[in-house]
């Protein structure tokens, strides 16, 4: 398979999707390499070997991403009201859990306060899927309803900070994902109160200003309307301070506002944008601007009865959490192994203890389990007395020699994965397949796909049909799938059809990328237009994407009798596979779609097809489609083209794109106008070398004083699906080539080499 650089990545945006919003953190890595490192999240899910936590003596609590486990469709759902009677079932019984963490509270946060960009052909599709599927299938309502009946606390997650972002966050790149999903309209209108850059060029809307008065109050009215609403059930809040974009280039890049630079100035005699000033002095006073938040945020959490449980960075206490930093994706060369986007801002835990703002301190994960127990200790001892309860991201059971935690009234969070649904510890008998007890039954049917014990090909397929527990239906088809019993095919057929369970139907669309007949594809598509929910899609797409080349005539020909979200998904299956004659004949039809999204997929499965003149036509053919999304992700497939491109469609398409690129600035029509400058530039930037580069400097030290702007962002803010290290001393030199500045330079051909 050809591609472009980054397209030999595994596809890193489905870590960005979430979550957001919808429960997307990852690995945290840190300085300290002491043992395997946990938290809760998928990567660390699949890297840390599962412990046993059977029928522990202690209770455990549950930290439920619900936006993770739309795409970790592996995960136990909890999705209806089947699922959540199910699910709290083992989490009761099996885990002694007495808490949940539920993080569709942040996804009512953004029903109520937020806005998803209509022009995000992934993340956005998949926040606006997330939030359909609860708002249809009650996930909520069904959860707290399963919680209550099994005597588990039911609490929210709410974030300190992570309110959306720039609409170009994430759009450039060699992805082009077109605009960042989300957004505060009222941060929009209102940047003053984000955090700006030192030159102050741009702003990152993730993070808001707590020292100002006017957000401290927004922020206050708008939790007390949660609680009178849809946090109304919620027994406490779990709030983090990660946030979940990569927009920061350094540390202390994004820390300066208005009203913190006046306050410094006023305490201190010193301008912090433009004079050297002791940056500790400056967390600490930005520190103090969130306790204050916290003081009169307390008030309404004792009107409505509700715990406030914080998290704090296990790495250093006193700073903000991470998000997406660690060896997996973080760059070799960097001199930094993690950025905090909110800077080192002072986390006082100590002061919301002694005030009593706080009930519970957490201690997150992304380190070693012995600096998470030292931690530990250290919160026992300051907060003796106070009534404050401590917790800790802790996968397996404490060590032997710590086991006086539990005593001490510590306790451990957890996280679910694929391992959850399983059947416990203790083996079963296999005559135990025609048990009441679901549990029993799961056991046998994991032992089966371990290829421990034989079970009866009509026992497995009569639970897939008709046990009345969805998650033994899942596992069912998971063993069929995992053991590729083909005679098994006619009822994952069946079941894809007529099963009603989104997560069942996931499972069951898994199984049949593993194993399938001559009927599946179409089988596929009859189901997943009956059930259409978000873990249904990313198991369709896996499937057909899995599917042999006797299956390759069934999946094209389904192009044809589907509506708008199965073709969406079938392009997107064509992103994970190398390219087939059959399969690049839907891609140039659907690149034609009526439906954008098909478009922009189809502009994107491209990238996984011979190089070849007559395709180089269609996408440059597409670089006048109607939609901004489609325009800049046909552009970014044709920077991998270029090589292979004669001299004259080169010239051709760079004429386009430099004139696409001129579209923008001051006046810009276009309604991609505050994103779509930045694919497009950066494919000029990447795809043409030195070309491309001369015309964009030549734009940078132009006239068009607009477009000059976002040109030096293109070069110097790299902003895209990855994190871009760079020295603070480094981005500083370079502000001096800003446009409009009193001291500002040409830019030399020099600095870009």
């Amino acid at each position: 398979m050809w591609s472009i650089k980054s397209l030999k990545k595994t596809l890193f945006w489905v870590a960005l999707s979430l979550v957001a919003v919808c429960g997307h953190i990852r690995g945290q890595d840190t300085q300290n390499k002491q043992g395997p490192l946990d938290d809760p999240t998928r990567q660390a899910a699949k890297e840390v070997s599962h412990q046993d936590v059977d029928q522990r003596t202690y209770p455990v609590t549950l930290f439920y991403s619900s936006g993770d486990a739309i795409v970790e469709y592996s995960w136990m759902p909890m999705d209806s009201e089947a699922t959540c009677k199910a699910a709290f079932d083992i989490l009761r019984n099996r885990y002694n859990c007495d808490r949940i963490l539920w993080r569709e509270a942040d996804n009512d946060w953004v029903v109520k306060w937020g806005g998803i960009r209509k022009d995000s052909p992934w993340l956005g599709d998949l926040m606006t899927d997330a939030l359909r599927i609860n708002r249809q299938y009650k996930n909520t309502e069904h959860a707290g309803n399963a919680a209550q009946a099994n005597g588990i606390q039911f609490w929210g997650t709410t974030a300190l900070y992570d309110y959306g972002g720039k609409a170009e966050c994430g759009a450039g790149g060699s992805r082009g994902m077109g605009s960042f999903w989300g957004y505060d309209p009222w941060l929009l209108e209102h940047p003053e109160y984000c955090l700006w850059d030192r030159a102050h060029i741009t702003y990152m809307t993730g993070i808001i200003e707590y020292g100002n008065p006017e957000v401290r109050k927004e922020y206050v009215r708008r939790v007390e309307e949660m609680f009178k609403g849809p946090w109304s059930r919620y027994e406490g809040m779990f709030m983090y301070s990660f946030i979940e974009n990569t927009e920061a280039h350094y540390t202390d890049e994004y820390i300066y506002s208005d009203i913190a630079v006046q306050d410094f100035k006023k305490r201190y005699g010193v301008d912090v944008r433009t004079q050297p000033f002791d940056i500790e002095k400056y967390y600490a006073m930005r520190g103090e601007y969130i306790t204050q938040y916290l003081r009169e945020l307390r008030p309404v959490y004792q009107k409505y009865h509700k715990k406030l449980a914080i998290a704090l960075n296990s790495e250093n206490m006193e700073w903000p959490q991470l998000w997406l930093s660690g060896a997996s994706i973080w760059p070799k060369n960097a001199s930094e192994l993690f950025i905090l986007q909110q800077g080192r801002v002072k986390m006082d835990w100590r002061t919301w203890v002694a005030e009593g703002l706080v009930d519970e301190l957490h201690v997150w994960g992304g380190t070693s389990p012995d600096k998470k127990i030292e931690d530990v200790k250290e919160l026992i001892d300051a907060t003796k007395g106070t009534g404050v309860k401590i917790t800790v991201f802790f996968r397996g059971d404490f060590p032997e020699s710590e086991q006086s935690l539990y005593t001490e009234g510590v306790r451990r969070v957890i996280s679910t994965d694929s391992d959850n649904e399983e059947g416990g510890k203790q083996k079963h008998l296999v005559s135990d397949i025609d048990s009441q007890d679901s549990d029993a039954v799961l056991n046998v049917l994991t032992q089966a796909r371990k290829k421990e014990v034989d079970v009866p090909l009509e026992k497995i397929t009569a639970l897939l049909l008709k046990h009345p527990n969805p998650l033994v239906r899942r596992q069912a088809a998971n063993t069929i799938g995992t053991l590729k019993l083909q005679g098994g095919v006619w009822a994952l057929d069946e079941a894809a059809i007529n099963d009603l369970e989104g997560s069942v139907k996931a499972m069951v669309f898994d199984a049949l990328g593993k194993v399938n007949g001559p009927n599946s594809v179409e089988a596929m598509a009859r189901g997943f237009g009956k059930v259409n929910t978000f873990p249904a899609r990313m198991a369709l797409r896996n499937s057909l994407a899995a599917m042999g080349p006797e299956r390759y005539a069934d999946v094209a020909k389904a192009y044809d009798t589907r509506d708008s979200y199965f073709r969406t998904v079938l392009l997107q299956s064509f992103t994970r596979r190398n390219g087939t004659p059959e399969y690049l004949a839907v891609v140039k039809r659907a690149i034609e779609d009526p439906n954008e999204k098909v478009r922009w997929w189809a502009a994107f499965a491209f990238a996984y097809n011979s190089p070849r003149q007559e395709n180089m036509e269609i996408l440059c053919k597409a670089l006048d489609d109607s939609c901004g999304a489609v325009q800049s992700r046909a552009a970014m497939t044709l920077v991998g083209m270029v090589p292979k491109m004669t001299e004259e469609m080169k010239q051709r398409i760079f004429d386009k794109l430099i004139a696409k690129y001129q579209e923008f600035g001051a006046g810009c029509k276009r309604t991609d106008c505050d994103w779509g400058w930045r694919p497009i530039g950066e494919t000029i930037r990447d795809g043409f070398e030195v070309q491309g580069k001369t015309a964009l400097l030549d734009i940078l030290n132009g006239k068009n004083t607009e477009l000059a702007k976002l040109t030096w962002r293109v070069f110097f803010q790299p902003n895209d699906d990855q994190w871009h290290p760079i020295a603070k001393e480094d981005m500083a030199r370079k502000y001096r080539f800003y446009p409009g500045r009193p001291d500002h330079q040409k830019c030399p051909s020099t600095v870009l080499d």
